[in-house]
């Protein structure tokens, strides 16, 4: 004789009517738009393109602050114009440092160990990454009010490096990152801060949630 299952209807209904958890993603056709997220949260979101002109190759970059403020767990980002066919787009939520990347068409997506983390410099902490030129972000995160962004941009031995030469890296000067949408001062990056480096040359990119510091060599 078959067993007859006494589990309550109502409980099915239960479980069924529960949503799925939103999955964190970053469109970019026909326009760049972060989707899944929490109602009201705010993502902070870089671009770099390369993009071909008389004089050989352009670096162009596109950055902002931004909020869902529908409530409805979307924000397209104030970008105008078509998407750069040759662009790496990254977008690091604020309040909890979740991050997505993406990158149009057939371009590469390239995420890449390039060697990001904190060391222990001559500030309290200073960060570094092992590239010739880079750009990127810094978001610390914290519910409304806090949480913020800082941006940055370095060439070894030459602009936004700290170090004394060119050495296949640069070390971040703290006082070279840049405030978006009215972040306070950085002071220094932190354990805990989410870093997004982009190589400018490839377009590679690294994210990382900064550890302890490390001696610096």
């Amino acid at each position: 004789m078959a067993r007859i299952s006494r589990f309550p209807l109502y409980s099915l209904l239960f479980f069924a009517a529960v949503p799925s958890l939103a999955q964190l993603t970053l469109t970019l056709d026909p326009l760049p738009t972060v989707n899944g997220l929490a109602a009201g949260a705010r993502v902070a979101w870089i671009c770099l393109s390369r993009v071909s002109v008389d004089s050989g190759i352009e670096i162009r970059r596109f950055s902002g602050v931004d909020q869902d403020t529908d409530g409805n767990g979307v924000i397209p980002l104030p970008f105008e114009g078509e998407v750069p066919p040759r662009s790496i787009w990254i977008a690091v939520v604020l309040e909890s440092g979740a991050a997505v990347a993406s990158t149009p068409g057939d371009f590469p997506d390239q995420p890449a160990e390039l060697g990001l983390s904190l060391v222990a410099g001559r500030t309290p902490s200073e960060m570094t990454v092992a590239l010739e030129r880079t750009q990127g972000l810094l978001v610390r995160p914290g519910v409304a009010p806090a949480g913020s962004a800082w941006g940055f941009a370095a060439t070894d031995g030459a602009t936004g490096d700290a170090g004394d030469e060119a050495d296949g890296a640069v070390l971040l000067a703290n006082d070279g990152f840049t405030s978006i949408a009215e972040a306070p001062p950085l002071g220094a990056p932190q354990p805990g801060d989410v870093a997004v480096a982009i190589d400018v040359l490839t377009l590679s990119y690294q994210i990382q949630t900064l550890a302890a510091q490390v001696p610096i060599r």
